[in-house]
C-alpha cells in the first residue's frame, strides 16, 4: 500500500546562523481487534549529497543524514521500520534528517512510504512465515510534514520554531484497509555489486549476503549463484562471504 510521498532536507545552522530541517511522520492506528505487526518501507527516489567526499556510498550518506541502515535493490534505496501495534492503539513512524555540523550545502532526498501487513514467523513448529490475518486490516493514517527553524544567537539560547502540515495520502482518505501479505516481500537485487565491492575491498565479506534483511537472503544467494562466471576472483569473493558467515559450504567452479 503506497502511503504518501515526502521530501526531506536541512540547512546546517552552525554554518549559516539560521537553519532549517524538514521531516516526515506517519501515525498509524490499528482498528483491528487483534495486535498487528506493521512494516513501513521507506523508498528513496531522488537524492543529493553534493558536499560529500568522492566515492562515499549513497547508503552511507543516507545513514548519516537519516540515522538508519539503508539497502539497495534494483528499484533503488530502501529501509524498513517494523512495529507491533495493539488493537485501537497508535504508533508514529518518523523519518527525520539530522542537522550535522560542517555542511555548507543543503542535502535532500525525495521518496515515498509503503505500509504493509507482512507475514510473520509462526510460534509453532516448523515456524514458517504465515499471514497475520485472513481479512484486510482497517487502519487510520495521518501523514505529516514536520518543519523546524533554528536561529542561532550569541549568547544562547537559540530561537527554535516548529510547524506541521498534512501530506496527502495515496488513497485520499484517512481510513484504509490493508490486505495481509501471504508471502515474504522480495527485493530484487544485483548481487554482482556485492561481489565486486568485496573484490575491491570496499566492504567486508560479511556485509554481502549477511547485510540483507533476513527475508531477502535466499533470493540473494540464488541471484548471486546465477550471476557467477568461472572467474576465480568471483569464486574467492563468494567463498569469503560464506566463510565470514561461518558456513561450511564452499563453491567450486566447473569446467
Amino acid at each position: 500500500m503506497l502511503v504518501s510521498n515526502f521530501t526531506l532536507g536541512f540547512v546546517d545552522y552552525y554554518e549559516f546562523d539560521t537553519g532549517w530541517t524538514s521531516g516526515y511522520e506517519l501515525q498509524v492506528t490499528n482498528l483491528a481487534d487483534v495486535e498487528i505487526t506493521f512494516d513501513l518501507e521507506w523508498r528513496i527516489t531522488r537524492h543529493y549529497f553534493g558536499g560529500e567526499a568522492p566515492g562515499v556510498p549513497v547508503t552511507t550518506s543516507l545513514a548519516t543524514m537519516l540515522n538508519r541502515t539503508w539497502y539497495k535493490d534494483l528499484r533503488g534505496y530502501y529501509s524498513h521500520d517494523g512495529m507491533l501495534i495493539g488493537p485501537n492503539q497508535s504508533y508514529k513512524f518518523h523519518l527525520q534528517p539530522w542537522i550535522y555540523e560542517g555542511r555548507k550545502w543543503t542535502p535532500y532526498v525525495d521518496g515515498y512510504a509503503v505500509l504493509r501487513v507482512p507475514v510473520v514467523r509462526s510460534s509453532h513448529s516448523p515456524y514458517a512465515l504465515v499471514p497475520q490475518s485472513k481479512t484486510a486490516i482497517p487502519v487510520l493514517l495521518n501523514a505529516v510534514r514536520t518543519e523546524r527553524w533554528i536561529k542561532r544567537y550569541s549568547p544562547p539560547p537559540d530561537l527554535v520554531t516548529t510547524s506541521q502540515s498534512s501530506f496527502p495520502l495515496a488513497s485520499g482518505k484517512a481510513l484504509n484497509e490493508i490486505p495481509a501479505e501471504t508471502e515474504p516481500y522480495q527485493h530484487p537485487i544485483r548481487v554482482r555489486e556485492y561481489i565486486d565491492a568485496v573484490k575491491r575491498g570496499t566492504i567486508a565479506p560479511a556485509q554481502g549476503i549477511l547485510g540483507r534483511p533476513e527475508e531477502d537472503r535466499v533470493q540473494a544467494l540464488l541471484d548471486l549463484l546465477n550471476q557467477l562466471t568461472r572467474d576465480e576472483a568471483d569464486l574467492d569473493a563468494l567463498n569469503g562471504m560464506l566463510k565470514a558467515a561461518g558456513s561450511v559450504v564452499r563453491v567450486v567452479g566447473s569446467n
